[in-house]
């Protein structure tokens, strides 16, 4: 898996505790890999991961705006 692209996070001091706590129920995860994890869990819920190639032509050439 590529990993090249970066996500700065600022967080409130109860968030990151949570972050923390989350990272260490789910087995001791770093927590880089605990929002990893949790994008892509809840982006395979919305049914957005992965992504089908069908899907990718379809949002490509259907306007952002006019998309449901």
């Amino acid at each position: 898996m590529d990993r090249s692209e970066r996500l700065g996070l600022v967080l409130s001091p109860r968030e990151k505790d949570a972050v923390r706590r989350l990272a260490e129920v789910e087995g001791g995860l770093s927590q880089a890999a605990l929002v990893r994890r949790l994008i892509r869990r809840e982006a395979r819920r919305l049914g957005l991961w992965p992504r089908s190639a069908t899907r990718s032509q379809e949002s490509a050439e259907v306007p952002k705006d006019e998309q449901p």
